[in-house]
């Protein structure tokens, strides 16, 4: 009987990834590029297509300097593929690992039950 509660947990929750995976890649090409993005990508672009290595990002809403990590996923990602498309499935990636994530920190913490619902919300919560 425990083996099957587990498998009907693990299918649970590969559906659950499954939903996810379909709401990010359904209309990836229609992702939209907003302000910070696009300053974001044409740093990237920049250092990619010979440019000088980003050593700060932009502006924080407080007014700090955020380091420049973003800037060098967004190159890698346009090194493999250079099209905006690569931005655009780095992101879907990285919301995915985030509700896997999630997903594992709630079960740790506070069991099945709120593992199930923080990954449901998280899989179609369209923000994230």
């Amino acid at each position: 009987m425990h083996r099957r509660k587990r498998i009907v947990e693990v299918v649970l929750f590969a559906l659950i990834l499954g939903l996810a995976l379909f709401l990010r890649i359904r209309r990836l090409d229609t992702t939209g590029i907003w302000g910070d993005q696009s300053f974001t990508l044409n740093t990237a672009m920049r250092w990619v297509n010979g440019g000088a290595m980003p050593l700060a990002s932009n502006k924080s809403s407080a007014g700090f300097v955020n380091p420049p990590m973003i800037e060098y996923l967004y190159a890698a990602a346009l090194r493999v593929w250079p099209d905006i498309l690569s931005v655009a499935a780095l992101t879907m990636l990285s919301g995915m690992v985030a509700v896997a994530a999630a997903g594992w920190a709630a079960y740790k913490a506070f069991g099945q039950r709120a593992a199930f619902w923080t990954m449901l919300i998280f899989a179609v919560n369209p923000w994230s």
